[in-house]
């Protein structure tokens, strides 16, 4: 079974990106460089259509995060340990940041999607979430909590 973490949106810095290769990629074809244009929509089609998701082989007791682009997906199987539930923690840390004289701390928060995993304290970060992807971030592990038939836990602020 799949679920797509992060599949393709219009108008995200990927597809943003993705329009500037396909249209250098176009005038370098306009303009006879056959090369470089062919490299530019090549690489326009994989930034576009490229996506991250997450892959459990239950039968075989594995789990991946891949990278996926159309159908193929790339990402190295992990032995996956007992899971007790599913986590969705609201999380914020301070970050600072510059040179000394222009140090800068800012508040980040995000929400934090866990595996929990039987008899220990750790547990599998599977993806942080932006505070504006907050619906998305529960809906989705309710989904695993269905695939792994464990209780879905939820920590708001």
């Amino acid at each position: 079974m799949n679920l797509d973490l992060d599949g393709p949106h219009l108008l995200t810095r990927e597809s943003i990106v993705a329009v500037v290769f396909a249209a250098a990629g176009i005038y370098f074809l306009r303009n006879g460089g056959w090369f470089l244009g062919c490299g530019g929509l090549l690489l326009a089609v994989s930034r576009g259509f490229l996506y991250k998701g997450m892959g459990f082989d239950l039968p075989g007791k594995r789990y991946r995060l891949y990278t996926g682009l159309f159908n193929w997906r790339f990402g190295t199987w992990n032995i996956l340990p007992p899971i007790s539930g599913v986590t969705v923690k609201y999380f914020s840390e301070l970050y600072t940041s510059g040179k000394p004289g222009r140090m800068r701390t800012d508040q980040v928060e995000y929400y934090v999607l866990i595996l929990s995993v039987v008899n220990s304290r750790e547990g599998i970060i599977l993806q942080r979430f932006g505070l504006n992807q907050k619906e998305y971030a529960l809906t989705l592990s309710g989904q695993i909590a269905d695939v792994f038939k464990v209780p879905a836990t939820i920590f708001l602020q």
